[in-house]
């Protein structure tokens, strides 16, 4: 057969069913629709427009004319002070983006120039800019190497990161289980995989569908319907240098996790967690999944929407999460940056620093063979020449080697000695503390000497992120590391927290790892959506018997129970036995990974002001879900009905006092004193109880002034309107609430601004408790008697019907 050649064909013109139309227009039209969209979108476009306006404004050259070596050495000169640098402190870019940025014009001038115009930049030229950076370096216009130090996240540094995110979340409560558990699981996945951040989320500048979806995630089941049957591959199919590349994936094969103790680092769990919780796989429970795939003729796992982003993203308002959303990779850091934070860690950490831990716990493993590596046996079988396997084009003829990675690093549990560390102190406790005027007063004067209205409120903003960022680092810094030795024969197995019934307050408590009772609970709820998100977390809290029996329940650890402690009461779905809750300290509980997966599929315990002031109304059937509760929670698939979480008094030792609304426990804990809890426990153990028979229900009340005062404030009172008029509709049913009312919208007081002398707040409150707070914060007015002077006087006495 003869070669081909292309010209001994001729072509005739294009016969177009719409001859009134020229060919290819409508693609043109769209290319100048998009223009300007494929103009920002690309690296490239941007050095080559900066250039060439620096070309027309600053040298006055048409575009016309080819460039020189001397004009690009004055762009860059110029350009370099204009860039800003990515990172804190950073004083200038690094010189690899000048080299960038250089390669790219370079590229644009041989592509638009022939050499017919005169257009060369010669050898000579790359010497004289190399010269030009290596000044720039010197003078500090530009920077030469890492900024930051690097840092390796590996296995266990991330496995204490997690369960220190989990302590948390039981300890202090969450709006939303599901996005707690979607922040964990994104962060396991990528540690799991060491993949890049973007190889699993949404890279910037991409809309398509370049991410992990659930068709690249493949359950099979092996054997009989358990969970520890199940394998997993999953395939990056978008990653860096390959989102435009068919066919170029990068398989991961991992099975879940089996030791106990690391349930919570289980990427396969968490997988089925997120699934169950959202009804993005077949089956209501994960037994129901897994007789699924039994039954199915492959044995896979089947995803009821393959083509939804494993990692989504969150929506504001009520916290929830968007399913059709891919996650961005700045979500991803976020997240991270949250578990940084909670758990102590005495470094800064990113999402790269996960890929550099599985390299670290990678290098660490003992050779492997007969798993599918590429080798060099495998290429002399070939017959490949040395550069095609350094090329990769053998390993493609390999395929992926079968060797579960993950799941080796978990059993080699390898802990570099001079790795990250730990502290026992707390760095949520020291960000989330409040700002004073002082603070920021001193960070505008060090850092915006010039700025002009530094009581703006973006300008107070800013200077209130930039100071708890400073107190991170200095945290990091100067905080003690943690002294106690962890031996891995200490390490105990790690269980899931079981829930009351829908009926029930359901109090969560923190399963932490030291039983040393904190002295304030800490939330993030304070820390600016920068540093780390919009997901405010409320405060919870638990006594010293709870934290010891969930830590039991938890993570397996096994504490003598007391005579006075109470037994958790566990529904239909509990996690042992309660003989075995009751057996000696010496017994260590262990459930299964399918019940791990069952009780953190079906959690749905809420932690929100809304959602506990709607819940009084939704329980005793006065609202619909939808208009009360529904508003500020979620449920259906596997979560089980939300529930509110339960505060509980801290104040002082052995005080009983609980509420699901923190601003009513604020009050109580303001008179709360040992005094009081002395009297109330004597009289209990003598058997005297003052308790009032009232709607159908009993309340106990610690002295018998609280008693009357109940008895006056409820059942004395005449149930009224506001004598006012301002809403007929609304009857206040006590005297506490009527006066409350009164006092906030007719007594004249509020709102008001603060009174304190120079404040430079000009917030309106709207009532004391608000007035008060801003006092004791932003002034130190932390009595009542140094608040009273600045204090709206009142101008009548309340009613005292």
């Amino acid at each position: 057969m003869d070669d081909f050649n292309s010209s001994d064909i001729e072509f005739e013109p294009a016969v177009s069913k719409n001859s009134g139309r020229q060919p290819g227009r409508a693609s043109i039209a769209l290319i100048i629709e998009a223009a300007d969209i494929d103009r920002l979108t690309s690296k490239r476009a941007l050095w080559v427009e900066r250039f060439n306006a620096f070309r027309t404004q600053a040298l006055k050259q048409s575009l016309s004319v080819p460039f020189t070596g001397d004009d690009v050495l004055r762009f860059f000169d110029s350009i370099i002070g204009k860039l800003r640098p990515v990172g804190r402190d950073k004083p200038a870019v690094i010189d690899d983006v000048v080299i960038s940025g250089f390669s790219l014009i370079s590229d644009y001038g041989t592509f638009t120039y022939p050499k017919s115009s005169g257009y060369e930049l010669t050898k000579h030229d790359g010497i004289r800019l190399q010269t030009f950076i290596d000044v720039a370096v010197r003078d500090k216009r530009l920077t030469r190497g890492l900024w930051n130090r690097r840092v390796w996240l590996n296995f266990m540094i991330v496995s204490r990161m997690g369960r220190a995110w989990l302590e948390h979340h039981h300890n202090h409560g969450t709006w939303n289980w599901d996005i707690t558990l979607a922040r964990l699981m994104s962060v396991v996945l990528v540690t799991s995989l060491g993949c890049r951040a973007g190889d699993a989320a949404r890279s910037q500048y991409y809309e398509g569908m370049e991410f992990l979806q659930y068709r690249h995630v493949e359950l099979l089941l092996e054997g009989e319907p358990k969970f520890e049957n199940l394998r997993a591959q999953i395939k990056i199919e978008f990653a860096k240098g390959s989102k435009n590349v068919r066919n170029k994936e990068l398989e991961f094969y991992l099975r879940p996790l089996g030791d106990p103790r690391y349930r919570h680092m289980c990427t396969v769990s968490l997988l089925m967690i997120h699934a169950l919780r959202h009804g993005l796989v077949v089956g209501s429970t994960i037994q129901e999944v897994l007789e699924h795939a039994s039954n199915a003729a492959d044995g896979r796992v089947v995803w009821t929407f393959p083509d939804r982003p494993v990692l989504c993203a969150f929506t504001n308002g009520v916290r929830k999460c968007d399913l059709d959303k891919p996650a961005d990779t700045g979500q991803l850091r976020l997240s991270v940056k949250q578990m940084e934070i909670v758990s102590n860690i005495l470094t800064r950490v990113y999402t790269r620093a996960t890929r550099l831990g599985a390299a670290q716990d990678v290098s660490h493993l003992p050779q492997a063979e007969g798993l599918g590596f590429t080798t060099n046996e495998v290429r002399q079988s070939l017959g490949h020449h040395n550069k095609a396997f350094q090329r990769g084009i053998t390993e493609g003829y390999a395929g992926s080697p079968m060797r579960e990675f993950y799941n080796d690093r978990a059993k080699r549990e390898f802990v570099h000695p001079w790795g990250a560390k730990f502290s026992e102190q707390s760095a949520l406790e020291l960000i989330k503390s409040p700002v004073t005027e002082e603070e920021i007063r001193d960070w505008q004067d060090r850092n915006e000497p010039l700025e002009g209205d530094r009581n703006s409120r973006s300008a107070r903003r800013r200077a209130q992120y930039n100071v708890r960022r400073e107190r991170q680092e200095e945290f990091i810094k100067t905080a003690t590391p943690e002294t106690t030795k962890r031996s891995r024969s200490s390490k105990t197995e790690a269980t899931p927290l079981s829930q009351k019934s829908t009926s029930e307050v359901n109090v969560i408590a923190s399963f932490v790892g030291s039983h040393q009772e904190r002295q304030s609970s800490t939330t993030v709820s304070a820390i600016d959506p920068r540093l780390l998100d919009g997901d405010v977390l409320d405060d919870s809290c638990v006594d010293t018997n709870q934290f010891e029996r969930l830590d039991s329940q938890l993570f397996g650890k096994a504490t003598s129970h007391g005579p006075d402690q109470q037994q958790t009461d566990f529904d239909s779905v509990a996690l042992f036995e309660e003989q075995r809750m009751e057996s000696s300290s010496a017994d260590k509980v262990q459930i299964t990974a399918s019940e791990f997966v069952s009780a953190y599929s079906n959690i749905n315990v809420v932690s929100n002001h809304e959602f506990a002031k709607a819940w009084p109304s939704y329980l005793n059937g006065k609202t619909s879900f939808a208009e009360g509760i529904g508003q500020h929670s979620v449920r259906g698939n596997s979560r089980d009905d939300p529930t509110p979480l339960e505060f509980r008094c801290r104040k002082t030792r052995m005080c009983l006092y609980s509420h699901i609304r923190r601003d009513v426990l604020a009050k109580h804990e303001f008179f709360c004193s040992e005094t009081l809890v002395a009297r109330a426990v004597a009289k209990e153990e003598a058997g005297t109880k003052f308790s009032c028979d009232c709607s159908g229900r009993s309340e106990v009340f610690a002295t018998k002034k609280a008693l009357l005062s109940h008895i006056g404030q409820v059942h004395k009172f005449q149930q009224k309107a506001c004598p006012h008029g301002c809403n007929h509709s609304k009857v206040y049913t006590t005297l506490s609430g009527y006066n409350m009312h009164l006092d906030r919208r007719h007594s004249g007081r509020w709102p008001t601004q603060c009174r304190y002398p120079d404040c430079n707040d000009d917030s309106k409150y709207n009532d004391a408790t608000a007035y008060r707070r801003h006092l004791h914060v932003s002034h130190g007015l932390k009595t009542r008697v140094l608040r009273a002077p600045y204090l709206p006087k009142k101008p009548v006495a309340k009613c005292q019907d």
